[in-house]
């Protein structure tokens, strides 16, 4: 669109000489003028200057992040952030992308979290190139928060708006592979995990190699070959002592003795992969199991003291509501009219919303048990008509009866 500098000055408020400064370099406009021009001359983004220094020094951390290095990722983030913020204004949106991305690598949910809603209202300001890494980052958001269809959803755009780059991706399988093997579908999860696996070899991705093997680790636990899973993850822990992957090997390790039912050795990984994870929305999961741990051998002290630790982490609503369920029934409060209606109205609707089915059919099991001890029957015989039941929950539930 053509438009005199009078006439644009005219079209956001701003007199012409202002208009003037601008497309001199004289003056640095507020995040808001700049969105008033785009939208008038129908522009997606103020075109950035690839030689500007703050330009390079983002686009640098954007490399590192991609590498998977916190430490290095942190010091550029502390390094932006002492600068003022007028010497990043053109670049705000590519600014807050990285900065959510760096709280994913780190974990931190909650920080990443208060960046959502302000990152979704600045997607449009991105770049042609950016839609695909925000895309994709916002389905990493999901994926860590377990809200599986909305992460697989936005894989799914990723992969439409850059066909050519999703394929050569490895980050894009391995997003895809994590999903599918928290819903437990194993066949997708190992096809997705070894294709990542092979474009991670091209790159020498060594962190995301270990990750994909420890993906269909996992995904041989599902099959039920336990103790052969046990022995792999043995065998990587003794190989890859300052992987950033150490503590959530531990945690899997934890998890596969938990399964055979040795909890003294469960206990024990749970212990040091938790003192030793500064990530703290892996630490709320490595709570919960060892708070359930604690649960079966008839601790409930030592439980409660666990499932507080995570609730007072509040990184996951997932983790969250599974912390609140397991104090409840170590409470005896499952049969409380509060408790039942929590559970139908809230959360088993957000498992249903996550498109997390292993949760939802958990919650229903335990319904069912609760109503069949309660004598209940025909509620009872509602809910496991939905699920079948579940061993774990009929050995909580025999340890503490619910009331």
């Amino acid at each position: 669109m053509n438009m005199s500098q009078k006439q644009l000055g005219k079209a956001v408020g701003y007199s012409a000489a202002t208009i003037s400064k601008i497309e001199s370099d004289q003056y640095q406009p507020p995040e808001h003028l700049l969105k008033a021009i785009q939208d008038i001359l129908k522009i997606k983004e103020l075109v950035h200057d690839k030689t500007d220094p703050m330009y390079i020094q983002l686009s640098a951390w954007q490399k590192v992040i991609t590498s998977n290095n916190i430490a290095e990722s942190q010091a550029c983030y502390q390094q932006i952030n002492k600068l003022p913020t007028s010497d990043y204004v053109h670049y705000e949106s590519i600014y807050l992308l990285h900065s959510f991305q760096h709280f994913l690598l780190c974990f931190d949910l909650k920080k990443a979290g208060s960046h959502f809603d302000l990152i979704q209202q600045k997607a449009f300001h991105l770049t042609s190139e950016s839609p695909y890494q925000y895309n994709k980052t916002i389905a990493r958001f999901y994926m860590l928060q377990d809200q599986i269809k909305n992460s697989l959803a936005h894989l799914h755009v990723a992969t439409q708006l850059n066909q050519e780059s999703s394929q050569n991706d490895g980050d894009i399988y391995l997003y895809h592979a994590i999903n599918y093997s928290k819903a437990i579908n194993i066949i997708d999860s190992n096809h997705h995990a070894r294709i990542a696996n092979t474009l991670f070899q091209r790159t020498m991705n060594l962190e995301n190699i270990l990750l994909t093997r420890i993906i269909m680790i996992i995904n041989t636990m599902w099959h039920g070959k336990i103790y052969e899973s046990i022995e792999s993850l043995h065998y990587i822990l003794d190989n890859n002592p300052k992987s950033m992957n150490y503590s959530f090997i531990q945690y899997i390790l934890s998890f596969g003795y938990f399964l055979v039912k040795d909890y003294e050795s469960s206990l024990k990984y749970s212990r040091t992969a938790i003192l030793s994870e500064q990530r703290p929305a892996l630490k709320m999961a490595y709570l919960y199991l060892r708070a359930t741990t604690f649960a079966l051998i008839e601790d409930p002290q030592n439980a409660i003291v666990y499932i507080k630790s995570g609730l007072r982490l509040n990184q996951s609503k997932k983790y969250s509501y599974k912390l609140y369920i397991l104090q409840q029934i170590l409470e005896r409060k499952g049969g409380s009219i509060e408790f039942l209606q929590k559970m139908k109205k809230e959360i088993i609707p957000y498992f249903i919303q996550a498109g997390d089915q292993v949760e939802v059919n958990f919650c229903h099991a335990l319904l069912g048990a609760i109503y069949h001890s309660l004598q209940h029957y025909k509620k009872s015989s509602n809910y496991f008509y939905l699920t079948g039941g579940d061993s774990l929950i009929n050995e909580i539930l025999a340890k503490y009866p619910q009331k």
